[in-house]
């Protein structure tokens, strides 16, 4: 993997196939959790030595070799890792700090650690902390070519469409929801939605829409030539179709001729909000784009350092200034 690709992937942050693990002093337990959870899935790629929210601190350089023979003796030992599995873990060097690469992809097979099977079906959880039981209506998950939507009953409180600015997160079934984020099943209450507004941008260039009602409706456009995981590195189209039946807005994100400057897809985003509004300060980049602050304050810092864009003035009253 080449620098480039592990930084937009760091730009991107955790997904579900993305895990990022510290691992200061070695190979902890729940890195060998998430390759169960890989294996038992859809694949993934571990990234030892970067934190969280995406930032880089490494591992100790003379401790890599070691912690690699570690980490392959345990998920080649049956009484630990079972069935065992081959993976064949990189080093990489990213701006002067050494990170463990582990690429995991889908087995046919079902994998435990420590007599543990590791797994996670949140969709199903999702639906019954949202549903309105009273309602007979047919909870629906429909995958097309363009898009992908989602149909439950609720108890509205409130009609129309529903932003990052107009959020107002709200307990359907708040019993329901304490019990699946105490087994570790869901996060926060409100961050479904914000995730949504982020990744959505990087598999489409456009906003998912969601629709409160006695259905509430989500609906995520798809664009598999967009798609940040697509052919990593190639141009991506500069429009992109959201015309659906089904969808009365979709917040396009206008893309600039800026694929020469080699930036990523959020750096671009980033780049086009800046160009519309110079004044635009970091927690309003924050809310708009629905990134983490951190990757904001990461993603504005390279660009400065690029050259792209140019700070004019102090920090309450100044202005960005795009460089051609």
């Amino acid at each position: 993997m080449n620098s480039e690709t592990f930084r937009s992937i760091l730009s991107v942050g955790e997904t579900v196939a993305v895990k990022f693990k510290r691992c200061g002093n070695g190979v902890e337990h729940d890195t060998y959790e998430s390759v169960c959870f890989f294996l038992n899935r859809f694949g993934g790629d571990l990234f030892l030595g970067v934190l969280d929210d995406g930032t880089v601190v490494g591992v100790p350089e003379k401790a890599a070799p070691d912690m690699i023979k570690n980490f392959i003796s345990v998920i080649s030992n049956d009484v630990l890792f079972h069935p065992t599995v081959y993976l064949d873990p990189e080093l990489l060097r990213f701006e002067g700090h050494t990170v463990i690469h582990i690429h995991v992809p889908p087995s046919s097979e079902v994998h435990s650690y420590k007599k543990t099977v590791y797994d996670r079906v949140d969709d199903a959880d999702n639906t019954l902390m949202h549903r309105e039981f009273v309602s007979s209506y047919t909870a629906k998950f429909v995958i097309m070519q363009d898009r992908m939507y989602t149909e439950n009953a609720n108890r509205a409180v409130k009609d129309g469409p529903i932003t990052l600015e107009n959020l107002e997160p709200t307990s359907k079934n708040p019993i329901i929801a304490t019990f699946f984020r105490n087994i570790g099943r869901a996060d926060r209450l409100g961050s479904g939605v914000r995730n949504l507004f982020k990744y959505s941008r990087f598999y489409s260039g456009s906003s998912p829409q969601f629709r409160e009602g006695d259905v509430f409706r989500i609906i995520v456009p798809l664009n598999e030539a967009y798609s940040y995981d697509y052919k990593l590195g190639q141009e991506r189209p500069d429009t992109v179709d959201t015309n659906f039946d089904t969808i009365d807005t979709i917040d396009t994100i206008p893309t600039l001729d800026l694929v020469s400057r080699n930036l990523t897809t959020e750096e671009n985003v980033v780049l086009e909000l800046l160009t519309r509004d110079a004044a635009l300060t970091q927690k309003q980049v924050q809310n708009t784009t629905g990134y983490s602050l951190s990757t904001v304050k990461r993603i504005m810092a390279r660009l400065q350092k690029e050259g792209v864009i140019t700070r004019i003035g102090n920090n309450r009253s100044g202005k960005w200034q795009v460089n051609g």
